[in-house]
Parts: structure tokens; sequence; C-alpha cells
């Protein structure tokens, strides 16, 4: 069985070598580890983890994480849409235009989202 994980992305162009002494394993249990052959002992993993600055899911998928090392890592949550579109009266527009030409706000979406703000917040 190959262990799937991101050890080969996360390294680059940067030697096996260097990055098993960094994290205090040899290069051989690096390599087995970044092949899928093995995995990393837990103390070469937070070292790794620090080294990178990134979390153990960024490096070992979650139920492996769980299961190996006990880790109750988070599936990673889906991303929230940030944009909408909505349609306003041609006349609205016009005036919306009018206020971002006087330098009142700097687009459309800005004055939504003023308008909003002002809504919510009474």
């Amino acid at each position: 069985m190959t262990i799937k994980n991101n050890l080969s992305k996360l390294r680059g162009d940067t030697r096996q070598s260097e990055i098993a002494a960094a994290i205090g394993v040899s290069q051989s249990t690096y390599s087995m580890a970044e092949t899928g052959q093995g995995i990393l002992p837990f103390p070469a993993l937070w070292k790794l983890c620090a080294y990178y600055d990134v979390k153990p899911e960024d490096v070992y998928p979650v139920w492996l994480l769980k299961e190996v090392y006990g880790i109750d890592a988070e599936p990673p949550k889906p991303k929230v849409k940030t944009t909408v579109s909505i349609k306003i009266p041609v006349a609205l527009a016009e005036e919306v235009d009018r206020l971002i030409t006087n330098g009142q706000y700097i687009s459309r979406a800005d004055f939504i989202v003023t308008a909003v703000r002002d809504k919510l917040h009474g």
C-alpha cells in the first residue's frame, strides 16, 4: 500500500537529505515516507510542520493522522461564496453612478455594501 502525502510537493527543489537532517531522521527514512512506503515518526512530523509552517493535514490525509498518530484534525471546510450578483433598477443605477462620479462611492459594490451595513446597523 502506498500512503498518499504531500512531502514531495512541500520539499520542492530542496534535497531530501537537507529536509531529513532538519527534522532529525535519516535520508532513507524521509525517502520512504515521501514515496509512500512508510510514514514519518511523530516527532519528525511536528518538526516538518514547523519547518514548512504547515498543519499536519497539509502533509497527510486526515484519516491517517487520526489512525496512526491519534490527531483529530478537521477536514478542510468548504469555501464560502464571497460574491453575489444583484439587479438594481436603471434609475437607481444612474443615481449610484452619479454618486460615484461625485466621489461619494468608489463603485456600485461599495454603494451596496454601505447600504446593507447601514440597514443592518441602524
